[in-house]
């Protein structure tokens, strides 16, 4: 071998050894990013050439188009052609980014105090954390240490800037600290726990392989356990890190196998993964992470002896961070995160055990009797439709397969969610609206799970723009672009005002603007004091036949009688899918129902 090759060779040599520390500081594959690096090299000789034929036509026109579409997706022109850069037309997104960088710069002007309590941010410690110092806040995503991978897909994501509970919960999270955050729905809690987790885990990587999950999310429902997959997987593949979601409904061989294979996320449900578990088949002994998500949903829906017993499958605390994250903060709460959080650090947004509607929203109130309802909501539809020319649509999202999303057609209106209390009103409300030519579907506990992944799907692409649903989406469905809900019927039981809350919540998310439109009934006057109060704190308009209705809570010397209670069963089948779906068929109808005494 002659010295030229040699030196040809160690040179080769040498710009591989730099592109796999390249790829490993980015936590990609390395023949990903030789990919990468590959097809930008391509681009540019393109783009060179096409500079090169311009030439040699009178004027350099002869080729403008096709250097026109290559612009479109690619970025080897910037620097050749930064002096037109100047003459772009401005856009809404140009002003909305100097409105978030304007915001940020008046915050940072505030003293760290000063800003948390402008925002109504307290922070309050336990044990040996009691008498902490207090870090500084993240207000831009610049002040955060994460890795470049994070912060590219953060850019990449659209957001502005941190939210209120992620730019005070980082600081301690990447720090390891056990931590306790109450926050109201859709404020950023899922990139709340999961940057933190993914930047720790990317830090101490070299510290040897990986031999199971390493971070444990508990959400109590499938909706929200996917949701919190789908932000896992947008952050965590390109740092190389798997997951699954485990739920009830679904195949239970599907979930094993990915254990088997290996994997560093789980997001599940209590249920599903304490089945796992107690076939052998789930191994938390190496998870770093544990996140209870919507603790206050599990506790109601009755997961807390399946949450204790996942817990004795994971490291003890002293091996392990543990995150809890919650809309509210009772004391069946304050007791499971002070068996399971070391000397944790609690942040607090807003008032902590009082029911605060978010104020980006705004709420009417329709009273009405029952056989008005249809009526009203059709109403409201008309509206909707007669406003949607004179708003910019946002272009619907692309599906999975990288195509358009299928338009069925019928009447446009922005999106909009409507919540009734019956598995059976929701597909029959869903029936009559499809038959009417509205693009609609119906989401409920009766349907099966790939059922209702597929409308969850469908509603997000754009091609559903209403869903009839019961409460199993109040929480945990994440759509950036609903633009109203509608209370078809006002929740029930112990939590109804809370399950309010989270129900027009759905709306008015990172930020944006929304608006709620609630049926109250005669028959709804148990919730009428806890309404007026949601609604005068949020500073809306209270009508006076609801203030009417609102009676002081404590009546001394009253006593109380039994009730009678109605169910019904819940329809099977239903109409064979609604032109988006495969498969399926005309099912059968049946109610069933009964009377008892209690």
């Amino acid at each position: 071998m002659s010295a030229s090759e040699a030196d040809d060779k160690a040179k080769k040599a040498a710009k591989k050894a730099k592109l796999k520390e390249e790829a490993e500081k980015l936590g990609i594959p390395y023949e990903e990013l030789k990919a990468q690096k590959k097809e930008k090299k391509k681009r540019k000789r393109e783009a060179e050439k096409l500079e090169t034929d311009n030439a040699e036509y009178e004027g350099g026109q002869g080729r403008e188009s096709e250097k026109k579409r290559m612009r479109s997706y690619s970025k080897d022109f910037e620097k050749d052609e930064g002096r037109n850069e100047a003459k772009r037309r401005r856009t809404r997104s140009m002003d909305k980014a100097e409105e978030s960088k304007q915001i940020v710069n008046e915050e940072k002007a505030q003293s760290p105090d000063e800003w948390r309590k402008a925002h109504s941010i307290t922070i309050k410690g336990y044990g040996s954390n009691e008498k902490h110092s207090v870090p500084d806040p993240f207000i831009d995503f610049s002040d955060a240490p994460f890795n470049p991978t994070i912060q590219k897909t953060l850019k990449a994501a659209g957001f502005d800037r941190p939210t209120l509970i992620q730019s005070q919960a980082w600081p301690y999270a990447i720090k390891g600290t056990d931590l306790i955050s109450i926050a109201k729905t859709g404020s950023g809690k899922t990139c709340g726990f999961l940057l933190p987790s993914f930047h720790q885990y990317i830090q101490n990587k070299g510290n040897g392989s990986v031999k199971g999950p390493i971070l444990l999310v508990l959400a109590p429902t499938r909706e929200l356990a996917c949701q919190i997959l789908e932000e896992t997987q947008k952050f965590g593949r390109p740092l190389g890190m798997r997951s699954i979601c485990c739920y009830g409904g679904s195949p239970k061989y599907a979930q094993i196998q990915a254990f088997e294979r290996g994997l560093e996320c789980v997001i599940a449900t209590p249920g599903r993964l304490n089945d796992l578990i107690e076939m052998k088949k789930a191994d938390l002994s190496y998870v770093k992470f544990v996140v209870l998500d919507e603790a206050d949903r599990m506790l109601d829906m009755g997961f807390e002896p399946q949450i204790r017993s996942i817990m004795k499958n994971v490291p003890d605390s002293s091996k392990r961070q543990t995150l809890l994250f919650s809309a509210t903060w009772p004391k069946e709460i304050q007791r499971l995160a002070f068996d399971f959080l070391k000397d944790p650090i609690q942040i607090n947004v807003g008032e902590v055990n009082v029911l605060n509607a978010n104020k980006d929203i705004t709420q009417k109130i329709v009273m009405c009797i029952e056989d008005e309802k249809v009526d009203k909501l059709k109403a409201i539809l008309t509206d909707l439709m007669n406003t949607v020319d004179k708003v910019e649509e946002k272009p619907a999202a692309a599906s999975v397969r990288g195509g358009q999303p299928m338009d069925l057609g019928g009447k446009k209106h922005a999106k909009i969610i409507v919540f009734v209390a019956k598995k059976y009103v929701a597909h029959e409300l869903a029936n009559q609206l499809w038959d009417e030519g509205f693009a609609v579907d119906s989401l409920h506990g009766d349907r099966e799970q790939w059922e209702r992944t597929k409308v969850i799907s469908a509603f997000k692409q754009g091609t559903l723009r209403m869903l009839i649903a019961t409460d199993v989406a109040a929480r945990g469905l994440d759509v950036k672009d609903v633009g109203a809900v509608v209370n078809y019927d006002m929740p029930v039981g112990v939590n109804g005002a809370e399950d309010y809350i989270h129900r027009i919540g759905r709306t008015g998310r990172a930020g944006a603007k929304g608006v709620a439109h609630t049926f109250f009934t005669p028959g709804d006057k148990k919730l009428a004091t806890q309404l007026v109060e949601i609604l005068e704190k949020a500073s809306q308009e209270v009508p006076a036949e609801l203030k009417a209705m609102a009676r002081p809570r404590f009546h001394p010397g009253r006593g109380g009688f039994g009730g009678r209670g109605r169910g019904r069963g819940g329809y099977s089948g239903g109409r064979g899918g609604r032109g988006y779906m495969s498969g399926g068929g005309r099912g059968g109808r049946g109610r069933g129902g009964g009377r008892g005494r209690y």
